[in-house]
């Protein structure tokens, strides 16, 4: 069976497998998983693994990163969807956008233009641990198809990825956390209560009782309990209090009264809510970066 053969863009890691080169070079460039039913074969390119691209200079650029070989592949959309996933997910772990721009199949292929960028600004996994981002793969891949679409994860994990562009206001960067809360809120609450066009209705049991025929209404689910349930529920329970307090404020007001300070920590806070509740979601077990912690701490699942 031919292998499909990506190409990446964006993904500056060091691999587990050594390639050995004419003249006694090599470089530690190959990264190996399987996922579901297919084998990977990631080979950075050599250059990649050069310390001027470790150390954040390339941050914003886009970066053709090298080759992913996926073995088990039976036709191009199957492969072009595969390698698509492997992407979001590689994107979710080191907080830069991994995008695919060519793939090569049965001697035919298809490049497309992107427009992703390589980023290094607080992963949520230690990528240049290998077994760390091979035990992610292995451990989510299945997972994250069977909630990608329900769970609209692409969408999230890309919003996610916006939230730390460079030379962002902050304001900004906690709008595209607020969109992704209220998303993974709304796929959460849509598969447990009715919506009726204007919000999720709160459960009751039987016939709302109505005084003199009156016309029933029933109330409606808050934004801060919805969002508890679905913490909850992935065995987390957070303090909401200043994330809802702040969202009011910014979409109300714009800009925020509190100092950049106070808004940094609550955005922090929210960012360590979203990549911890994200990794419990996919079924992920091991260590993570605290994002409020400046990827100095880490948490453990």
């Amino acid at each position: 069976m031919s292998v499909f053969r990506g190409k990446i863009a964006n993904l500056v890691t060091s691999g587990d497998v050594i390639t050995k080169y004419e003249g006694g070079s090599w470089s530690r460039n190959i990264i190996r998983f399987d996922v579901g039913n297919y084998k990977c074969e990631i080979n950075i390119h050599p250059d990649i693994l050069k310390s001027e691209f470790k150390n954040g200079d390339y941050r914003g650029s886009l970066i053709d990163s090298g080759t992913i070989d996926i073995h088990g592949i039976k036709s191009a959309s199957e492969g072009e969807r595969i390698l698509t996933d492997i992407c979001w997910l590689l994107s979710l772990a080191s907080m830069s956008h991994v995008i695919w721009f060519q793939y090569d199949f049965n001697g035919s292929g298809r490049g497309i233009s992107v427009a992703g960028y390589y980023n290094s600004w607080r992963p949520v996994l230690e990528y240049q641990a290998k077994e760390r981002i091979k035990n992610f793969m292995e451990s989510s891949f299945c997972k994250y198809q069977d909630l990608k679409n329900p769970r609209k994860l692409s969408a999230v994990i890309h919003y996610l990825l916006k939230c730390d562009e460079p030379n962002q206001p902050l304001e900004i960067s906690f709008l595209f956390t607020s969109i992704i809360l209220e998303s993974l809120k709304s796929t959460f609450a849509h598969q447990k209560y009715e919506y009726d066009g204007s919000g999720f209705l709160e459960p009751t049991k039987g016939k709302p009782k109505c005084a003199n025929g009156s016309k029933c209404t029933q109330r409606y689910l808050s934004f801060e309990t919805l969002l508890k349930e679905m913490f909850a529920e992935a065995g987390m329970e957070p303090d909401l209090k200043d994330i809802k307090k702040l969202r009011n404020e910014v979409v109300h007001n714009g800009l925020s009264e509190k100092s950049y300070e106070d808004m940094r920590a609550i955005y922090e806070h929210a960012q360590d809510l979203i990549r911890e509740y994200l990794l419990r979601i996919l079924g992920y077990k091991g260590h993570f970066w605290i994002y409020s912690a400046a990827c100095r701490q880490m948490g453990k699942l």
